[in-house]
């Protein structure tokens, strides 16, 4: 059945035996994340939290960290509400600057924008205070999950990081 689904929604993957996480791995260790997300993108009903997810597992189920370039990191650093909420209560500042032009945009497309900024500035902030992104992805995550609420979520990371 899944053979049949991925032979029918990605030809592509005929040479990796229709198998997207063989596809995956390879590409990752060929330094081609980017063109791994792109493609998943490619498939019906994946968006890109979900390509994201899906290379950020890999990239960790298999050991390859030390395959990723610095390059690599936004598209294995998927943001959901909480992650988003997180960067936005860490250094939502440099996600508003970069992302205000004072130019009207559509609704669809600015947040579209946003999630990119919020990818950008996250990684970028890790990298300079030498966390991995994909453990600040994991545990924005989960400190948000856990806090249910944005004020709980707020109020834990302002007693954490003053």
């Amino acid at each position: 059945m899944v053979r049949s689904y991925f032979a029918d929604a990605c030809p592509a993957l005929a040479d990796y035996g229709y198998n997207p996480v063989l596809y995956a791995n390879q590409k990752i260790k060929a330094g081609q994340t980017w063109e791994a997300y792109y493609f998943f993108l490619g498939i019906k009903g994946v968006g890109g939290k979900l390509a994201a997810f899906f290379l950020r597992d890999i990239t960790d189920v298999y050991g390859l960290r030390g395959e990723l370039n610095p390059g690599d990191l936004p598209f294995v650093f998927p943001v959901d509400r909480w992650v988003k909420r997180v960067v936005n209560i860490l250094w939502g500042e440099l996600v508003s600057q970069a992302t205000n032009t004072g130019q009207p945009e559509k609704y669809e497309k600015s947040q579209q924008k946003e999630m990119q900024w919020v990818v950008y500035v996250a990684v970028t902030e890790c990298c300079k205070y030498n966390i991995h992104p994909i453990d600040f992805d994991r545990g924005a995550w989960y400190l948000g999950y856990t806090s249910g609420t944005w004020e709980r979520l707020e109020e834990a990371l302002n007693r954490a990081c003053p």
